[in-house]
C-alpha cells in the first residue's frame, strides 16, 4: 500500500501536540501562552488541535490569576500537575512543560495617545506658574520606551504624577492605563530645551496627580552630576542608587551595579539591603530606574 505524502506530513504535525503511549492518548501543554483575562485556566495551556472532551474539561481548571501587563509568570510543572490532580483530571493524560510562560494579553499604546492623556492632564491639574514650560510641549519631546502594553479595549491613560527630574534634567510623567485588567504604570519623560520660555528652576518643580509618592527622591537626586555619553555612568566598581516604583510605592535604594551601563542601556543590578538581582535602565550618573 502506497502512502502519500499529505498523510505522512498530517502524522508530524500530530506529533508535535499529542504522544500515544500504551494506547492512551496524551496532550502537549504549551510552554509559552497569552491569556486574555483575569484568570489562567488549563483550557489555556492546551494546544489548538487538543479533543474537544479534553478541552471541555480545562475550562474548569483555574491555574491562578494572569500577570500584571508588561510583565510574566512562570508557572513550574509540579504546581500544573497538582492543580490537574486536584481537579480529579488524569496527569499522565498530558506532557507538561519544565516551565510554562503566561503572559497577558495586550497590545502596545501609541505615542499620540500618551501626548493627548499629557494634554489632558496639563489643562485640567496644573498651574502654569508652577511648570512654565510645559504650555510648550511637543510630541517630538517625548522618551519612552519603544513598546509600551495595555490591555486590550482600555479605556485611555491617566496621569498620575508629573515631576522635574534634575538627575536627568527631564521632566517625569508616570501614567497608568485606565481598565478593569491588572496594569503597571509606565513612566515618559520630556527634554525641556533652554530656549524654551519659562526655564525651570534649580529647585525640583513637583506636581502630583493623583497618588503621590516620596517627596525626599528627588531631591535625593538633585545632587548627581549631568549625564555623559563618553564613558559608562554605572560602573561594577562603585554603588549606584536605583529609582524603584510601582503603583504603590517609589524608593530610592541603593545597588551594586552587575555589569557596566551607558545612557538608556538596561544591566543587572544586586540590592545592597537583599542581594536581590533585578535589572533596571541606566538614566544617569551612578543612578537606575526600574518599575516593579
Amino acid at each position: 500500500m502506497r502512502v502519500s505524502r499529505s498523510t505522512v506530513l498530517l502524522a508530524l504535525l500530530a506529533a508535535a501536540s499529542f504522544e500515544c503511549v500504551a494506547g492512551t492518548l496524551r496532550v502537549a501543554l504549551l510552554a509559552n501562552v497569552v491569556v486574555d483575562g483575569d484568570a489562567i485556566l488549563l483550557a489555556n495551556l492546551l494546544p489548538p488541535d487538543a479533543p474537544q472532551r479534553v478541552r471541555a474539561a480545562a475550562e474548569q481548571v483555574s491555574l491562578g490569576t494572569t500577570p500584571q501587563i508588561g510583565s510574566e509568570r512562570q508557572i513550574p510543572r509540579a504546581a500544573v500537575a497538582a492543580t490537574i490532580a486536584s481537579a480529579n483530571l488524569p496527569v499522565s493524560q498530558f506532557i507538561i512543560p519544565v516551565d510554562i510562560t503566561v503572559r497577558r494579553e495586550s497590545r502596545p499604546i501609541s505615542s499620540r495617545e500618551i501626548f493627548s492623556a499629557i494634554q489632558l492632564a496639563l489643562a485640567n491639574n496644573l498651574d502654569g506658574a508652577d511648570l512654565p514650560n510645559l504650555a510648550q510641549l511637543r510630541l517630538a519631546d517625548l522618551h519612552h520606551d519603544a513598546a509600551i502594553p495595555a490591555p486590550l479595549g482600555y479605556s485611555g491613560l491617566e496621569v498620575t504624577q508629573i515631576a522635574f527630574d534634575p538627575a536627568i534634567d527631564r521632566v517625569r510623567f508616570r501614567l497608568l492605563p485606565k481598565a478593569a485588567g491588572r496594569s503597571l504604570p509606565f513612566f515618559v519623560t520630556a527634554s525641556l530645551p533652554a530656549t524654551y520660555p519659562g526655564s525651570f528652576s534649580p529647585v525640583a518643580a513637583r506636581v502630583p496627580v493623583g497618588s503621590a509618592s516620596s517627596p525626599a527622591l528627588l531631591h535625593a537626586t538633585s545632587a548627581l552630576p549631568a549625564p555623559s555619553l563618553a564613558a559608562p555612568l554605572v560602573t561594577t566598581n562603585q554603588p549606584a542608587r536605583l529609582h524603584l516604583h510601582s503603583a504603590d510605592m517609589d524608593m530610592l535604594l541603593e545597588v551594586r551595579p552587575l555589569q557596566r551601563g551607558y545612557l538608556d542601556q538596561i544591566i543587572r543590578v544586586r540590592l545592597a539591603a537583599t542581594g536581590r538581582t533585578m535589572q533596571a535602565r541606566v538614566v544617569a550618573p551612578g543612578y537606575l530606574d526600574a518599575t516593579l
